[in-house]
C-alpha cells in the first residue's frame, strides 16, 4: 500500500524537460491563436504533470472541446484536441404564442447560437426552458422535438413546436370562505371558467405558475383587509386524460380580522403632520398591508425630499393573538444627507440634451429631492415624445455626500408626419391637401405644422409653431399664420369672393408645475368682394361695413397639462374679445373649452392595453 501512494506521488510530481516547442492538433473550426492565449504553460517551461492536467481542466472549460490529450515528445509539447461540432444555424418553427424575440433572448443566455460550438445539454436547456415557458402560458400538451443536421463538422439545429391546445378550467370551486363571495374571490384570483371576457382577458387558461401567482394575490387580498390568519389549507387541480380541462378545487381558511390599535414613530426625524394626520387615521381600522406600506413609502419619500435618499425604515411588529390587534412602530435611519453632483440625460438620439435638462426641476448642487425628481420625470413625459422616462442614482465613489442622477429616456417612433389626401366632396369637387406635422422638429422640442388645401372653391394654407420652453422662466410661445382665398363662382351657391389672412401669438405664463396662464393676441385682414347674387344680408352687411375689415382681438385662457403613469390629460379654457383698434374692426367675443382625458383602464395578455379617452370641446 505504502510503495503504491509513494508511485502516485512520484508520477503527480515528474518534471518534463524543458519545452522547445508547442503545437496544437486537430483544429478546424476554432483558430489557433484564440487557443495559444489560454495556454499557459510556454516555451521554456519545465511543466509538470499536474500542470499539464490543470492545463487540459482549463482547455475543457472552453466548452468548444469533447477531448483533449497532452504529451510531451522529444521535448514537445503536442495538445491533440477534438471539437464539438460548430452550430451554423437555428430555426425554430411552430412557436405562435411565444414571439421570436423572446426566443432570441433564452438563445443568447445560453450561447445557443450560429459560430459557437454544439452541446447537446446546452441544446437540452434550451428545449426545457422552452417546454416551461410553454406550461407557464397554459400549454400543458406541448411538444417539442428537435432535428440535428450535421456536415462538415457543422451542425443544422431545427426544432419544431406543436403548441397543441390551452388547458382552460371547466369548474372551479372553493370552500371555507365566510367573509368573501365566491364572486369576489374568483376576482381577485383572476380565474374563471370560459366564457367571453376571458377569452380577452384569459382568465380561463390554466398553468401552475398562474395559479401560484393567483393565490399569493388572494393572500395579499385578505392582509390587506386584515385577515393576517389566512391561509390556503388544501388546493387541488384535477386535469382530464387529454390535458386540455381543469378542475380546481380550493379550501381556505380566513380567520378573525385583525384591528390596528396603534401606530408610532422613532428616529432623529419625525414625519410630517400630513402623515402624522394618516397615521391616526388608520388606528382602530382594520389592518390593511397596502396602507401600511403607503405610510411608509410615503415616510421614505418624505425623508428623501429633505435629501437623504438612502433612508432606512423598517416596521416593527406586535401582534396580539388573544385580541387580534396590532401596534405598528415605524423606526427611520435617515443615514447621510446628499446633494447632487451631476445629472446626465441618456438615450436620446434626436432630441437635444440641452432641450430637456430645460424641464428637471433638479440641477446640480442643489440638495436630493425625490419629489423634484419624480416631478422632472413626469414633465419629461408630458411632452409627448417619449415612450419613457426612468432615472437612478448612482453614489460618486470619491465623494461620501454626493450622488449622481442618470435619466434614462426612450423616445417615441413616428411622432413626425407628413400626410397627403386626395377626395371628392359633394359641391367642392376634387379636393387636394396635405398636412406636415413635427411634434419634435429636428430635435429643437418644438412642434410645427404646415397644412394646405385646394378644391373647387377654397385655397387655404396655415403654419403654426409651438415653443414650450421659450424663455428660462418657463414661459411658452404658439405662434400661427394663415392664408384663405374662397371663391364660389363655379357652384350654385351665394356668389362671394373673400380673402383672409392672419396672424397670432400665445404667451403661456406658469402659475405652477402643471398650470399656465395664457395671454395672446391676434390681428385678421378680410377682404370681401361684391357679386351679383350676393344675398341681401350679405350685402346688406357690406353696406354697413365695408369690404375691408381688420380684426384684432386679444385672448385670456387657463391651461393644465399633467401626467401620471396611468393618466395624460390637458385641459384649456380661453376667452377670445375683439375689440376697435383698427379701422374697419368688428366687435365680438367668444368661449373656447376643450379636454383631453387618457386614462389606462387595464393590462390584457400579450400587454395589450385598455385605455379610456375623452376629448370634448365647447366653443361658444
Amino acid at each position: 500500500m505504502f510503495k503504491k501512494i509513494l508511485l502516485l506521488i512520484m508520477l503527480i510530481n515528474t518534471i518534463f524537460a524543458q519545452i522547445k516547442n508547442i503545437e496544437i492538433r486537430g483544429l478546424k473550426n476554432v483558430q489557433e491563436s484564440n487557443i495559444s492565449s489560454l495556454i499557459d504553460i510556454k516555451v521554456g517551461d519545465t511543466p509538470s504533470q499536474k500542470e499539464i492536467s490543470e492545463q487540459i481542466k482549463s482547455l475543457y472549460s472552453t466548452g468548444r472541446f469533447k477531448d483533449i490529450k497532452i504529451k510531451v515528445e522529444d521535448d514537445i509539447l503536442i495538445i491533440n484536441v477534438i471539437e464539438w461540432p460548430v452550430i451554423n444555424n437555428i430555426t425554430v418553427s411552430g412557436n405562435h404564442a411565444i414571439e421570436d424575440k423572446v426566443l432570441d433572448n433564452i438563445k443568447a443566455s445560453l450561447n445557443l447560437k450560429p459560430g459557437y460550438p454544439y452541446n447537446l445539454k446546452v441544446v437540452q436547456a434550451f428545449t426545457g426552458g422552452l417546454r416551461s415557458e410553454y406550461e407557464a402560458q397554459g400549454y400543458l400538451n406541448v411538444s417539442i422535438t428537435k432535428n440535428i443536421v450535421a456536415k462538415e463538422e457543422k451542425v443544422n439545429l431545427e426544432i419544431e413546436v406543436k403548441e397543441g391546445p390551452l388547458t382552460t378550467y371547466e369548474s372551479i370551486k372553493f370552500s371555507g370562505n365566510k367573509v368573501f363571495s365566491v364572486l369576489k374571490i374568483r376576482s381577485v384570483l383572476n380565474v374563471a371558467t370560459t366564457n367571453l371576457l376571458s377569452y380577452f382577458l384569459g382568465t380561463n387558461v390554466y398553468s401552475e405558475r398562474k395559479l401560484d401567482d393567483s393565490i399569493n394575490q388572494l393572500k395579499e387580498f385578505y392582509y390587506n383587509n386584515g385577515y393576517l390568519n389566512f391561509e390556503v389549507v388544501e388546493k387541488s387541480v384535477k386535469l382530464n386524460e387529454k390535458k386540455t380541462r381543469a378542475a380546481l378545487t380550493m379550501r381556505i381558511y380566513e380567520g378573525k380580522p385583525f384591528i390596528l390599535k396603534k401606530i408610532s414613530f422613532s428616529g432623529p426625524i419625525q414625519p410630517n403632520k400630513t402623515i402624522l394626520k394618516r397615521a391616526k387615521h388608520l388606528e382602530g381600522q382594520q389592518f390593511s398591508k397596502t396602507k401600511m406600506n403607503d405610510l411608509m413609502n410615503d415616510y421614505r419619500d418624505y425623508l428623501g425630499d429633505l435629501g437623504y435618499p438612502y433612508a432606512n425604515i423598517q416596521d416593527g411588529l406586535e401582534m396580539n393573538q388573544a385580541e387580534h390587534t396590532l401596534s405598528f412602530t415605524i423606526k427611520s435611519d435617515p443615514k447621510k444627507m446628499y446633494t447632487i453632483r451631476h445629472i446626465s440625460i441618456r438615450g436620446n438620439t434626436r432630441t437635444q440634451t440641452n432641450f430637456l435638462r430645460n424641464f428637471l426641476y433638479q440641477s446640480e448642487g442643489q440638495r436630493y429631492s425625490k419629489h423634484e425628481l419624480d416631478d422632472s420625470r413626469a414633465r419629461l413625459m408630458n411632452l409627448g415624445f417619449l415612450d419613457s422616462v426612468h432615472y437612478t442614482l448612482q453614489p460618486v465613489p470619491t465623494y461620501h455626500d454626493k450622488v449622481d442622477v442618470v435619466y434614462d429616456v426612450k423616445e417615441r417612433e413616428n411622432v413626425n408626419s407628413i400626410v397627403g389626401q386626395v377626395g371628392y366632396g359633394g359641391g367642392q369637387g376634387i379636393v387636394v391637401g396635405a398636412n406636415l406635422n413635427f411634434k419634435n422638429f429636428f430635435g429643437t422640442g418644438n412642434s410645427v405644422s404646415l397644412s394646405g388645401e385646394h378644391n373647387k372653391t377654397t385655397d387655404s394654407i396655415s403654419f403654426t409653431h409651438f415653443d414650450p420652453f421659450y424663455l428660462s422662466s418657463g414661459l411658452t410661445r404658439a405662434t400661427k399664420l394663415y392664408y384663405t382665398h374662397v371663391n364660389s363662382d363655379s357652384i350654385s351657391a351665394t356668389d362671394y369672393k373673400s380673402n383672409n389672412a392672419g396672424l397670432g401669438m400665445t404667451i403661456g405664463i406658469p402659475a405652477s408645475k402643471v398650470d399656465h396662464i395664457n395671454f395672446g393676441g391676434n390681428y385678421e385682414y378680410m377682404k370681401l368682394n361684391d357679386a351679383p347674387t350676393l344675398s341681401s344680408n350679405v350685402r346688406s352687411f357690406i353696406a354697413n361695413h365695408g369690404e375691408n375689415f381688420n380684426n384684432t382681438s386679444a385672448r385670456i385662457g387657463w391651461s393644465r397639462s399633467a401626467y401620471t403613469d396611468r393618466l395624460r390629460y390637458n385641459q384649456n379654457v380661453s376667452v377670445d374679445v375683439s375689440f376697435p383698434l383698427l379701422r374697419n374692426d368688428i366687435t365680438y367675443y367668444a368661449m373656447d373649452y376643450s379636454l383631453r382625458y387618457h386614462l389606462k383602464l387595464m393590462q390584457f395578455k400579450n400587454d395589450n392595453t385598455i385605455a379610456l379617452e375623452f376629448k370634448p370641446h365647447f366653443a361658444y
